[in-house]
């Protein structure tokens, strides 16, 4: 491990002193996508009452055996509206099955529409709002959305990085509450709020950051962004999405707390750099607690780079609130509560992502451990392994009509196998794909998750296929994987 990381530090010193003999012949394309930008976000939604239709088939497991799976018809009817800043769009659907050499020759998805065990009517019918928004994040001073969550980052993400409920779908649909007030927008620009909670229906998940810009009085100067941010989170209920048996196994459910402060200051803004440093501290549940120091970098406007020091106490679960939280929350609960902080010890965390095409075509790489071999005894602290992230997605444009979505994520590399093969290890692994392919009135989707489940020991699997028809009226709001909006 010291060897990689090394190595990995090696490259990317080459890499800084060959940027600005590249920085030349891209000076155009990134100007030209600054300017795509720009207009793309200048554009308002379109206006009016629309109407689609949705048919397609979902990959369903049976509660009495997770194992095995059944294909469900779908068919579903989709209004929507949109009003300046204001979008909302429903789903009415229903999924079934019709096999006449079956015991049963009609069955229908009773969950979408009747609460089942564990479930209260609030957990049924509040997915059936696909999409209640005002504004648009990071543009508008106000932005409001009821939906389901793809990415949501607090800060430089030490504790909310890249949150996403949307893990079960589309076996199940969440929707979760996000809220952004900033001042800059209201000619105000010293405060802001960011806040959140993953399940509308529970108000289980709650976040929230609250920030400063203490220098924004410098108008001309880089450092009017610079950023004071303190963050709380709680998830009040950890043990929701597994049965009553497999909770039994695990320490009694109860309500943990994070707590958390972060500084970013920009020190360069000068084409074709640049540059933020940042810091973190946070509070785990366990009482744990760590400390990250770190530089990001933007390169002649599509090229992103960063890299972090970390000193982090043994109990401490960096990112913990991340992209696949619903998959490892039971896991992760089960180790704060019964862990107590240890000693500090050092570790690291790297990013790299390009956009071309006029950020159409988006690559992004993250890779983060300790600085020592992985422990000799296997423990269920992840933060005590390397961890891998990819995403890429290719968005409609690059390719006519289509648009493609691709993440792997892995956590414990080395746990059960020597490092450098560990990575084709399914334990702790999330395999997603999403496709979708958009002609004129017709939108066919597909999307496919496999994922490690902790508790079970064993691989979920969710998918589903779906062709949305636009029957009349301005699409409001785009069409995501899932085949909702």
């Amino acid at each position: 491990m010291k060897r990689f990381s090394v190595t990995l530090l090696s490259a990317s010193a080459v890499f800084w002193l060959c940027i600005p003999f590249l920085a030349g012949p891209f000076s155009s394309l990134a100007a030209q996508q600054a300017q795509d930008t720009q207009v793309r976000d200048s554009q308002a939604f379109s206006q009016g009452f629309a109407l689609d239709f949705v048919v397609g088939s979902d990959l369903l497991s049976e509660k009495s055996d997770s194992s095995n799976l059944a294909s469900w018809t779908r068919f579903g009817i989709q209004p929507g509206y949109s009003s300046g800043l204001l979008r909302v769009s429903l789903d009415f659907s229903v999924r079934f099955i019709i096999d006449q050499s079956a015991a049963e020759p009609y069955s229908i998805y009773a969950s979408d529409w009747v609460p089942s065990e564990g479930s209260t009517l609030l957990d049924v019918y509040v997915p059936k709002i696909a999409c209640l928004e005002y504004g648009k994040p990071g543009v508008d001073p106000l932005y409001v959305s009821v939906s389901p969550i793809e990415s949501l980052t607090f800060g430089q993400g030490f504790i909310v990085s890249g949150y996403s409920n949307t893990d079960f779908l589309p076996k199940r649909s969440i929707s979760g509450l996000r809220l952004g007030i900033d001042g800059a927008g209201l000619h105000f620009p010293y405060l802001g709020l960011e806040a959140m909670t993953g399940n509308l229906a529970h108000l289980d998940i709650l976040a929230a950051r609250a920030y400063v810009r203490p220098m924004a009085f410098l108008h001309s100067s880089t450092l009017k962004d610079a950023e004071l941010g303190a963050t709380i989170a709680v998830d009040r209920a950890p043990l929701s999405w597994i049965g009553e048996q497999a909770a039994s196994n695990l320490a009694p459910e109860k309500p943990i707390f994070f707590y958390g402060a972060d500084i970013c200051v920009p020190v360069m803004n000068t084409y074709p750099f640049a540059v933020k440093v940042s810091g973190d501290w946070a509070q785990e549940a366990n009482k744990s607690q760590g400390l990250s120091f770190g530089l990001q970098s933007t390169i002649v406007g599509f090229i992103e780079f960063g890299g972090e020091v970390r000193f982090l106490q043994e109990g401490f679960l960096p990112s913990y609130f991340d992209a696949n939280y619903d998959f490892y929350r039971a896991s992760r609960f089960n180790y704060m509560a019964t862990s107590e902080p240890g000693r500090f010890f050092s570790a690291w965390a790297s990013h790299f992502g390009f956009a071309f095409a006029q950020n159409r075509v988006n690559v992004d790489f993250i890779l983060d451990g300790r600085f020592a071999a992985v422990p000799g005894a296997a423990t269920d602290n992840s933060g005590q392994y390397p961890h891998f992230r990819c995403d890429v997605a290719l968005l409609e444009g690059f390719l006519e009509g289509l648009s493609l979505q691709l993440s792997y994520e892995r956590f414990f590399i080395g746990r059960a196998k020597t490092w450098a093969w560990d990575i084709t290890n399914v334990e702790g692994t999330r395999l997603g794909f999403d496709a979708q392919y958009n002609v004129g009135d017709v939108v066919v989707s597909l999307n496919w998750t496999n994922g490690w489940d902790p508790i079970e020991n064993k691989i979920d699997t969710f998918a589903g296929l779906a062709a949305t028809v636009h029957i009349v009226g301005a699409r409001p709001v785009e069409i995501n994987q899932s085949g909702t909006y």
